[in-house]
């Protein structure tokens, strides 16, 4: 005996039967068939296109079957010979080796309930091992169930335990190819983004997203607040925790640095917002002038930066958001100054979803 693996095509339940291999004229006492297994245990009968024969013996080494009474009509070659009283039995259509070749193979009573009849999509086909070198292919095991919302009920998992499996994929293309239906709470790993997604409320959602600036970037002579071009995340409706850690330089006698936010999606529902960093007064980083204030987040505030050191602020924000949209901060010179204001590559933002408690 020996084993392969294949994957299954379709799944079809019908009376067993095997085929004429050759034609058999009037008078014939012999038919010559595929295979006489089904017709094995002694004397029987066989209909072929609605009319019944008897036979008294199958010979499983000739594959043939010994007729009770010669031919009164002539069989040609693939006439169909199905067993009677009807026999039903499973069978599987299996692409063996991946080489684009399939074949019948029989389903054993043990594994019916696993193979359910029908024509299998791509993202549906079950892996199994079948077992050669007898009179019959047949299933032994089914070793990979599709990975979509019947695997819950495939593997008999308690949903409860969806949540703590976590998948890893190439992107997000190989994700969804694999789990068309995703259940409530599962979590996936893509490799092409470094993150963990979570499925909520119908979408994959990020668990950590961590955005450090590429590059820096300056301003000098102006108070109007831009766009950082890499201080920015996209969201979903949720809530989040988004911490901003900004390093940036600018003249000791103004200049200095303001921030706010903005948000593509509308209305937030929640931004509330805690600022901590130098004063605007300060001229130098190790002294004791600082600020820690409370604020919406499109409130533009105010940092004290110096010209011999790179600073730093930081702001912890509470946000809400029931669009889709882009969250990104905004910031300029506090006051115009011909010295540039700079923030740095170092600067970063970490965004962290929450889940809702009422």
């Amino acid at each position: 005996m020996a084993e392969l693996l294949g994957r299954v095509l379709s799944v079809d339940t019908r009376n067993a039967a095997e085929n004429t291999v050759s034609d058999a004229a009037v008078g014939a006492s012999v038919l010559y068939v595929n295979d006489a297994a089904p017709f094995a245990g002694g004397s029987g009968a066989f209909l072929v296109d609605g009319t019944a024969y008897a036979y008294v013996s199958a010979d499983l080494d000739a594959d043939t079957l010994l007729l009770a009474s010669p031919l009164t009509t002539a069989l040609p070659a693939d006439s169909r010979c199905e067993v009677f009283p009807p026999s039903p039995e499973k069978l599987a259509t299996v692409e063996v080796g991946g080489g684009g070749e399939s074949t019948e193979v029989l389903v054993p009573h043990a594994l019916v309930e696993l193979l359910p009849d029908g024509i299998r999509d791509p993202l549906d086909q079950e892996t199994v091992t079948i077992e050669t070198g007898g009179d019959a292919l047949i299933i032994t095991d089914v070793r990979g169930m599709p990975l979509a919302q019947g695997v819950v009920a495939q593997w008999r998992l308690d949903p409860q335990l969806v949540a703590l499996i976590t998948m890893r994929f190439d992107d997000a293309a190989s994700r969804d190819a694999l789990i068309p239906v995703p259940l409530e709470g599962m979590s996936a790993y893509l490799a092409d983004t470094g993150l963990q997604y979570a499925y909520s409320g119908g979408q994959w959602v990020p668990q950590l997203v961590y955005v450090k600036k590429a590059a820096n970037t300056s301003v000098a002579s102006s108070t109007t607040l831009i766009d950082d071009p890499h201080l920015f995340v996209d969201l979903v409706p949720g809530t989040y925790r988004v911490e901003l850690f900004v390093h940036g330089t600018g003249a000791n006698s103004g200049g200095d640095i303001k921030a706010a936010w903005s948000y593509s999606g509308g209305a937030i529902v929640t931004g509330n917002r805690t600022a901590r960093g130098m004063a605007v007064a300060g001229t130098d980083g190790t002294g004791a002038l600082a600020r820690s204030s409370g604020h919406f987040v499109d409130t533009a505030v105010a940092y004290g930066l110096e010209a011999a050191a790179t600073d730093a602020f930081s702001e912890d924000i509470l946000l809400r958001v029931a669009t889709s949209g882009r969250f990104q901060m905004r910031w300029a010179q506090n006051v115009a100054d011909s010295t540039p204001t700079t923030v740095t590559a170092a600067s970063r933002i970490y965004i962290t979803r929450l889940a809702d408690r009422t």
